[in-house]
């Protein structure tokens, strides 16, 4: 009968690593977009991410997923769904970015 009791690989450290400083960046930049979401709200219209009349409900939202999914992260409940949800996030996020800059 196989062992499935395996001691943790290098990989394994570095992934957990990751995850907990990533759950950490999202919880804080959660907590203090929830404390000025107007800011927040200002910097989603600049950055031309979202419109004006979208952007009333989705930055309450933007803001839960980004404190849920930072807290799923660094616990480990869910953590599959919560890794690829904040890529999705942080990668729409950074091409957003990428794509405003050259115009």
């Amino acid at each position: 009968m196989p062992d499935y009791r395996q001691e943790k690989q290098p990989e394994s450290y570095a992934l957990y690593a990751a995850c907990m400083a990533i759950g950490i960046v999202f919880m804080v930049s959660g907590w203090s977009h929830l404390q000025n979401p107007m800011h927040f709200y200002t910097d989603l219209i600049q950055y031309q991410i979202l419109d004006y009349t979208s952007g009333s409900v989705a930055k309450r939202f933007l803001i839960l997923l980004e404190i849920v999914c930072g807290v799923a992260l660094v616990s480990g409940f869910a953590r599959w769904y919560a890794a690829w949800i904040s890529a999705g996030m942080l990668l729409l996020f950074c091409s957003n970015i990428r794509f405003n800059a050259r115009s």
